[in-house]
């Protein structure tokens, strides 16, 4: 659909497209704005793809960070939300929960096992976790953590190596990432606070003496990415782990679509 009606679209329009289908194409941006946004004027199709939701919340911690320490590798696992699957993933959830609940409340013991049957995802998802988001590929991988190297890599400009674990969990909106970041040289955690506290979009939110750190629920409704836990590893010191969190429909797909489109019509 979206090689049929963006390519007719571009030949009148500015297209910013929120499928797939142009992401890694050569000649089509792919655009994070708070990033990389002059790649907006670079478009010889006319059409600018947005980024896979985790990516975008992503890239938004990694960018900042990578100018001003150099990345050397990251480690990525995904708490994704079953809204990212669309309306079907939502009812699924709420089915799932409903059985489920009634269940347990005539018998606490009940094997939910042999009760809930599959929905949206290839297993139940409520009470659960589900390491498989979009298709496995040959190499072990599936299709969602693909797109995390792949998009970062082109949004970024970058090539350090970046492994990901997609999880599908029962949070009805917003994604939250465990990142591991190793950098090339020991670092000053004051400084990653700062950094980040500067960044675009950004919101630090870590203070575990208040019980102050990211979650789905507060992320949700929300344009900022919100990052926390944020600490040196025990056993290396070049490396930094933090927790992010946004909402995937405003963050990861909408608002960023919007901040593409203002961008371009502001500076046109």
């Amino acid at each position: 659909m979206s090689e049929e009606f963006a390519t007719s679209a571009a030949k009148t329009a500015l297209v910013v497209d929120n499928t797939s289908f142009f992401r890694l194409h050569k000649d089509v941006p792919l655009v994070v704005p708070e990033i990389n946004a002059k790649e907006i004027f670079n478009a010889p199709l006319n059409i600018i793809a947005n980024p896979n939701c985790s990516t975008i919340q992503m890239t938004q911690i990694l960018n900042p960070l990578h100018l001003h320490f150099k990345i050397k590798s990251v480690i990525v696992s995904t708490y994704q939300a079953v809204s990212g699957a669309g309306n079907k993933g939502i009812e699924s959830l709420k089915n799932e929960l409903k059985t489920a609940l009634e269940c347990l409340e005539k018998d606490p013991t009940i094997d939910l096992n042999q009760i809930l049957q599959a929905g949206a995802f290839p297993y139940p998802i409520a009470f659960n976790a589900i390491a498989h988001i979009d298709v496995f590929k040959e190499n072990g991988y599936t299709k969602e953590e693909l797109k995390m190297v792949h998009e970062t890599h082109k949004i970024m400009g970058v090539d350090f190596p970046i492994s990901a674990t997609c999880v599908r969990v029962p949070v009805l909106r917003s994604h939250s990432e465990s990142l591991s970041i190793a950098f090339e040289k020991e670092f000053d955690l004051k400084e990653v606070y700062e950094v980040l506290k500067n960044a675009p979009s950004v919101v630090v939110c870590d203070d575990p003496s208040h019980n102050l750190y990211p979650t789905p629920l507060k992320a949700s409704h929300t344009d900022s990415v919100f990052i926390g836990r944020l600490r040196k590893d025990l056993f290396d010191k070049k490396t930094l782990h933090g927790f992010c969190v946004a909402d995937q429909l405003r963050v990861g797909a909408a608002t960023n679509a919007l901040k593409i489109a203002l961008h371009y019509i502001k500076n046109a």
